[in-house]
């Protein structure tokens, strides 16, 4: 079957959307890295931690996303706080990916053989 005969099977029992067109692509991987901090970064000690718990946190209109992370499943007897996993003066609102341009680079042999 040639992919255009999938693409019709999918159309008649369902919606097909093509990325790019249909649906947008980010890059968050650079955008995440200026703003929230690294596993060696955050205010604990990651690699022992266990169970990390996240909340939500809203001050003065401004989402804060706050980590704490526990040594054992068990208990909540940890001392340890909520700190925020974003870097100075940062918050959700400073994460702006830059869009992803689709493009394959595909050889004449590899298009035949589909």
């Amino acid at each position: 079957m040639s992919p255009l005969e999938y693409k019709g099977i999918f159309d008649t029992f369902g919606t097909v959307k093509s990325i790019g067109d249909d649906v947008s692509v980010f890059i968050w991987k650079d955008a995440i890295q200026s703003v929230v901090r690294g596993a060696g970064e955050l205010r604990f000690k990651f690699a022992p931690s266990k169970r990390l718990l996240l909340k939500r946190d809203r001050v003065h209109w401004k989402l804060n996303i706050l980590v704490k992370g526990n040594v054992d499943y068990r208990t909540n007897m940890n001392m340890v706080e909520y700190r925020s996993i974003f870097k100075n003066n940062n918050d959700v609102d400073h994460i702006i990916p830059d869009p992803l341009t689709i493009s394959v680079n595909a050889k004449a042999a590899k298009l035949k053989d589909v």
